[in-house]
């Protein structure tokens, strides 16, 4: 008989030991103004600040609200355990950046006792979306040895994970755990894909450091095995809602969503951040979910999501979202109180996280006014309860539809020339009435002028003229 069981999800945690130093990320580095660097920032700000990365205080408090769950089967962290900038604040990027990896992943083995799989984002690397695809031994050691700690030594189970770790992960970045006995997690590097990749050659390489003949491989395995299968990854394979631009090379995208079409039997999960907001995406066959970030350096309040799973099917069935409403907490004590927001099936009023509840969804908001229910709960997860009162007038709704159902910028163009195109018929349609309308009034009183203008004896009745409009 099935279970419904759950995991945790992590991203974007974007840990910054310096904080409160000189040496500290802040947003105005990048144009805004937050004061990040200020010592101050340590007591009146001990948990962290929007326009900040995660303080240390903040990662133990993330850890000690997720270790008061129930067990969990395993937990996913889709990237970016490393803050922002490192290769433009610090004398030596590359070793801090390992030292971040390390701190994350012995403070994650030291509060949760699960199976845990990573992911590695662009900001793991340095420089920032750094991998070089004909020397990559350099960069994926690093990675390697700053993750070594996620691994439990005290039992076999953990040591036969940390081996399988070392053996694949230094290949490109990519790695498979069997987390439960039915389940197995794909953890797909995204940088080799990403627009943004550095360095860039001029011949393209159809499988960078052969990921996706790897992927093929253990779908493969796993359909023999009938295990089903969760991807995870960092930069999602779809477009931003900010600039709604192509986050992944288009020739990535389309090898991958054909090999995801062609195992989709197996595929029950797609799990990505980057984003740093709650969303997700349609596509025809599956659907794809986006978590927000750890780090409120974007405006949302730190997160983690609780999710729920079918252990049988392996379908998710919902999340829950548990905050830390920086606002709302004391600034000058470190106590925190994480709230569990609504569900997303009780948010969206859906059964399930499925493609069919998604579509729902999206239908709801494109036949919805901005006060409706469907864009409150939207727009109020998006950024975890910080930006609950926005506005999303008729623009923001079409434009924010067509972002949901839509994977590259072609298609999000498509959508809101087709929108338009629909918006132009009916306001077409509607002129049209309109002038109908006042053609046959402007015909009665001309009917009426005509008859009262007769002589005397050729008027009819009043009782039989036409009513007055």
């Amino acid at each position: 008989m099935a279970e419904n069981r759950t995991f945790l999800w992590f991203s974007d945690i974007h840990l910054d030991p310096y904080y409160g130093t000189e040496t500290a990320v802040l947003r105005d580095k990048m144009g805004f103004g937050e004061n990040c660097q200020s010592p101050s920032k340590l007591t009146t700000h001990p948990l962290g600040d929007f326009g900040c990365d995660s303080p240390p205080e903040l990662l133990d408090s993330l850890l000690q609200s997720a270790a008061t769950q129930a067990k969990p089967d395993f937990v996913v962290i889709t990237g970016d355990f490393v803050r922002h900038g490192n290769d433009i604040l610090l004398p030596s990027p590359t070793i801090a950046t390992q030292e971040i990896l390390y701190t994350v992943s012995e403070l994650i083995r030291t509060y949760l006792d699960a199976p845990v799989v990573p992911a590695v984002g662009n900001n793991d690397v340095t420089p920032d979306y750094y991998m070089d695809i004909q020397q990559p031994d350099d960069m994926l050691n690093m990675i390697t040895r700053g993750l070594m700690p996620l691994w439990s030594e005290d039992n076999q189970e953990g040591m036969a994970a940390k081996a399988m770790f070392q053996e694949q992960f230094p290949q490109g970045g990519y790695y498979a755990h069997n987390v439960t006995s039915t389940i197995t997690v794909l953890s797909l590097n995204t940088v080799l894909y990403a627009t943004n990749r550095q360095p860039q050659y001029t011949e393209v390489d159809v499988d960078p450091l052969g990921q996706f003949q790897w992927m093929k491989e253990q779908l493969e395995m796993a359909r023999q095995s009938q295990r089903n299968v969760f991807l995870i990854g960092h930069i999602p394979p779809t477009i931003g809602s900010y600039r709604h631009t192509q986050l992944w090379h288009e020739g990535y995208l389309e090898t991958y969503y054909n090999m995801v079409q062609n195992y989709s039997d197996l595929v029950q999960a797609q799990l990505f951040g980057h984003i740093h907001t709650d969303e997700f995406r349609v596509h025809n066959t599956f659907p794809l979910f986006l978590t927000a970030s750890f780090t409120p350096i974007y405006g949302s309040n730190p997160s983690y999501r609780v999710v729920t799973y079918d252990d049988k099917t392996g379908a998710l069935l919902d999340y829950h979202v548990y905050y830390l409403d920086l606002t709302a907490t004391s600034l000058t004590n470190a106590t925190s109180v994480w709230q569990r927001g609504p569900s997303f099936t009780q948010a969206y009023g859906v059964p399930d996280m499925s493609l069919q509840s998604l579509k729902t969804i999206v239908e709801d908001l494109q036949n919805s006014t901005d006060t409706s229910i469907y864009w409150e709960a939207f727009l109020s997860r998006l950024h975890v309860y910080t930006h609950g009162s926005e506005v999303c007038d008729a623009t923001c709704r079409k434009e924010w539809a067509c972002t949901l159902s839509s994977m590259t910028a072609q298609q999000y163009h498509g959508c809101l020339k087709e929108s338009s195109g629909r918006s132009g018929m009916v306001a077409a349609l509607i002129v049209v009435v309109l002038a109908v309308g006042l053609a046959i009034i402007w015909g009665r009183n001309c009917w009426k002028r005509r008859h009262y203008s007769q002589t005397v004896e050729h008027h009819v009745a009043e009782e039989e003229l036409p009513p007055l409009s």
